[in-house]
């Protein structure tokens, strides 16, 4: 019998990474297994892992015969090549008709419409959905359950389940993620090992050292010097959720399913652990007001690293940061480390050397796939155009002089330059070496549970990340944002506003507000597709265009959000060079597209392609300085991240090295890219100058492109393809 609480069914969701744990798993306590095949879910990394489409049709009979469900994972980002595999797949399992699969990628709708229909989506919590405005989103298009983004606070779920249908399914014990769910794009941008395929190898649990970064009125000088005190060894290297004290509060929230992580975990470990939390479930469920939580010992035999309750009641600080033993990047088995500190690819020499020696660097893919994608009937040569997201008004001014066709005005503006105009990054300071992982007197770990949160504030609070109000003004007055816009509109540029890539409830109600009242601008650049849910229709005087913040990783995705109003989708910022270069064809040549039913006109999206900038590797809640510093930064051997707070409070961390594909801009070009955006967010003046001066030369003659990134002198500690090159 299912569990219920106030006639609502009630769940607990238990991982199996293989079919002998299955075997095991689907005789406990818990009331669905979720496990994946061998390719297309987000658990790659580990050899001998998932089931084969043999065992995942065993494992569908026991689960039924057993009365469990079982959900099937398809929540990986699908890459060109996966997608007739995909479609394979979805047959496959159309056959074995599992409860329910998990998706993240929008390509994932089109393809479970056409290829297992009926079969019911749940969407992963790479998806990040985290308000409501992205939950009914998703529900448009056929999703009837979400997971929930780790990020999101119990106060907010309440919120959510008191005005949606939608299922809530929020993690409730395991390993989390530092950065907000599916914006990391750390191990890609080094390893070309993208979190967002399942292959992610876990540099946030490097160790780091801490430099500079006290909170100030203004940016002044890096401040440099020894790592400071006290500052954890790493920290980017968050606790295992333990929610096991706290089942009340979820089940009071809204949430109907209480999913257990650990696919990658041994089968006695995972039979312990659910047959832990079904007890305490249906302890509180038989007697709710007579019901005692076990002590926090009792999950103490399960520790990997210490607890934490997360984000679940509030934004958690310095107590949410494990920096000991199993805390770091080591595999619990071996004691061997996922990877170490790595240095980002240098752009190889020969570019940097001379004009056109770019047609010399191995870049992986470049000729075959590039000569394939070209000459696409889809998107005829055209002018290439400079599209520049910015970070205010007077950056706007500034590269107005060197004529950008499109402004992205951020409404999310952040609180310092990366660097200085005049002090590259690799010059502000000393890497520190590595010191010894710290571990307690005697070696023993505290298993204490601690609830992850900051101490008390102070009595008049600080804003936070998801407070409607924001640490600066996110946006100029009416009347600024105006004259910039009949600025751009004399300089023949459209003005288009960049939403933030999260938003509170209390945020989406102000954004809201403030596209009621029309503003003066050409068109919105949309980082979430929650905000689909709320802007006002795209028409001939408003636009609107995707983000590479989408993750459009396939030329299915970027139709489907061609079909749901936009006309510009840029190409993810992970994909390799021979895949980015084929993005164009891929949308042109899409003809799943005819399962959404969309008008000719809006199946084939213009493509952006990102060709220079400082990129975030990772956006975070958590305040990485632990002291609300507009900038500070991370050392290690391989290189320095800075991390710097926007208006909203959330925190955008760089990597050491610019991505530029400059000296490739030729050759995307002639793949069917017109529009190249240039990424100035987090550029002092004189650096956003340079790189504008060099971008417009480029444009002006794509055979000079290599010559005028040759003479472009790095701001951060040198320049790489990131992703791209791999």
């Amino acid at each position: 019998m299912a569990r219920q609480f106030d006639g609502r069914t009630i769940e607990l969701l238990a991982p199996a990474g293989t079919f002998e744990i299955f075997r095991d798993i689907i005789g406990t306590g818990c009331d669905a297994v979720y496990c994946g095949g061998h390719a297309l879910n987000m658990r790659m990394i580990r050899k001998g892992y998932n089931l084969s489409n043999e065992e995942l049709a065993q494992a569908a009979v026991l689960a039924r015969e057993s009365g469990k469900k079982i959900y099937i994972t398809v929540n990986s980002l699908l890459d060109r090549d996966e997608i007739p595999m995909a479609e394979d797949f979805l047959s496959f399992l159309s056959s074995i008709a599992p409860d329910a699969l998990i998706v993240q990628d929008m390509a994932m709708i089109p393809l479970v419409r056409s290829f297992a229909p009926g079969i019911p989506l749940h969407a992963s919590v790479m998806a990040n959905a985290h308000n409501l405005a992205g939950i009914e989103f998703l529900e448009r298009h056929g999703v009837n359950r979400v997971v929930l983004s780790r990020e999101t606070p119990l106060a907010a779920v309440r919120e959510i389940s008191a005005r949606s249908s939608v299922e809530l399914e929020y993690f409730t014990h395991g390993d989390m993620c530092v950065s907000n769910g599916a914006l990391c794009w750390y191990s890609s941008y080094v390893f070309g090992m993208s979190s967002n395929r399942g292959r992610c190898l876990k540099p946030c649990r490097w160790e780091y050292g801490a430099v500079g970064g006290g909170p100030s009125p203004s940016v002044g000088s890096p401040s440099v010097g020894s790592p400071s005190a006290g500052f954890p060894a790493f920290p980017l290297a968050v606790k295992d959720l333990n929610l096991h004290t706290r089942l009340p509060d979820l089940i009071a929230a809204g949430v109907s399913s209480l999913k257990l992580e650990g696919r990658m975990r041994q089968s006695d470990f995972i039979v312990d652990l659910v047959n832990e939390y079904a007890d305490a479930l249906d302890r509180f469920l038989d007697d709710p007001l007579g019901y005692v939580p076990a002590e926090p010992s009792r999950t103490d035999r399960f520790i990997k690293r210490d607890y934490s309750t997360g984000y679940a009641f509030g934004v958690p600080g310095r107590a949410n940061i494990n920096s000991r033993g199993e805390g770091t990047g080591r595999f619990y088995s071996t004691g061997k480390m996922f990877s170490l500190p790595t240095a980002e690819r240098e752009i190889p020499e020969p570019v940097a050397k001379g004009p056109m020696a770019g047609a010399e660097t191995p870049l992986t893919g470049s000729a075959p796939a590039i000569a394939a994608a070209q000459g696409s009937a889809a998107f005829p040569a055209r002018e290439p155009r400079m599209t520049v997201r910015v970070n205010s008004p007077a950056q706007a001014r500034l590269a107005l002089e060197y004529g950008p066709s499109r402004i992205y005005l951020s409404a999310e503006p952040l609180l310092a330059t990366f660097t200085e105009d005049g002090t590259p990054l690799r010059e502000a300071g000393p890497i520190p070496a590595l010191t010894a992982p710290e571990t307690p007197a005697g070696g023993a770990v505290s298993h204490a549970l601690e609830t992850g949160n900051e101490p008390p504030e102070p009595a008049i609070a600080l804003p936070a990340a998801g407070d409607a109000t924001p640490a600066a003004p996110p946006l100029p007055g009416r009347a600024e944002l105006a004259a910039l816009g009949n600025e751009c509109h004399a300089a023949g540029c459209e003005l288009f506003v960049s939403l933030p890539r999260m938003l509170s409830e209390a945020q989406t109600d102000l954004f809201r507000a403030w596209f009621a009242s029309r503003p003066p601008i050409d068109g919105v650049l949309v980082t979430h597709f929650g905000a689909l849910s709320w802007l006002p229709k795209p028409s001939p005087a408003f636009a609107l265009a995707g983000d590479w913040t989408l993750n459009a990783y396939n030329g299915l995705a970027a139709g489907f959000y061609a079909a749901v109003g936009l006309s510009t989708v840029a190409a993810s910022t992970e994909l390799p060079f021979a895949h980015l270069a084929a993005f164009p064809s891929d949308i042109a040549e899409s003809g799943h597209l005819a399962a959404l039913s969309a008008p000719a006109d809006a199946i084939s999206p213009a493509p952006e392609v990102v060709i220079h900038g400082m990129l975030p590797i990772m956006y975070l809640d958590h305040d990485v300085s632990l002291e609300r510093a507009r900038r500070s930064f991370l050392d290690t051997p391989a290189g320095r991240l800075t991390a710097i707070r926007d208006a909203w409070n959330r925190v955008h961390l760089f990597p050491y090295k610019e991505m530029s594909l400059l000296p490739r801009l030729g050759e995307l070009a002639a793949s069917g890219y017109a529009d190249f955006r240039l990424e100035l967010q987090a550029y002092p003046e004189g650096a956003a100058r340079a790189v504008l001066a060099a971008c417009r030369k480029a444009l002006d003659g794509p055979a000079k492109a290599a010559e005028a990134f040759s003479a472009l002198a790095p701001a951060g500690g040198g320049f790489t393809y990131g992703a791209h090159g791999f």
